[in-house]
């Protein structure tokens, strides 16, 4: 009776198990697909030797596929006490989990990762860091996502130093907190 019941009990749970099972996303799931997300962060920034804060946002387009590609565009703007400050786009195309050197903000490396259903940019600059996540669920329609983006500081740097987006000026980034994203996924036409 035991081995009876134990057998039952198995029965009943394994689908679920498997359905639980087939709910996790693979690189190979978003293939094919097109990522869209806003993310807006309040900064304090040195800029020669004038501390500014500013808020900064982030529209990130990212296309997977086919296989292993990853083609992002990247427009952002700054909105300053002066007014608007619109950033010169970034558009790059590259390989997951292969690094390679940036040019833009005057040089770094950087890499883009898939780990426990999430896309992650890695980008280090002159000093410092940033990390940005795009992590993965499945809903009621299809993939969902949400983007994350956080600062990263190396011992002995005054904060995340580079070179700014809008004029080449070096500036130091001494602080950022992410206020707000969205993120959506579709099928790529």
């Amino acid at each position: 009776m035991k081995i009876l019941l134990m057998s039952f009990a198995f029965a009943i749970t394994s689908p679920a198990a498997w359905a639980q099972a087939d709910t996790r996303i693979t690189f190979a799931d978003l293939d094919g697909t097109v990522i869209q997300a806003t993310i807006v962060r309040e900064q304090t920034l040195l800029r020669g030797n004038r501390q500014i804060s500013n808020s900064r946002q982030s529209d990130w387009r990212i296309i997977i596929g086919p296989g292993d590609r990853i083609e992002y565009k990247l427009d952002a703007i700054s909105h300053t006490k002066a007014g608007p400050r619109k950033a010169k786009p970034i558009h790059t195309v590259l390989r997951l989990e292969q690094p390679r050197e940036a040019a833009q903000l005057g040089g770094g490396h950087m890499v883009w990762v898939f780990e426990d259903q999430t896309l992650t940019n890695l980008r280090v600059y002159k000093g410092g860091a940033f990390k940005r996540t795009f992590a993965f669920a499945r809903s009621g329609n299809g993939l969902s996502c949400s983007a994350t983006e956080t600062l990263a500081r190396e011992t002995g740097v005054k904060g995340v130093e580079l070179e700014s987006s809008v004029d080449d000026a070096p500036i130091v980034i001494l602080s950022a907190k992410q206020t707000s994203s969205t993120c959506k996924v579709s099928k790529r036409n």
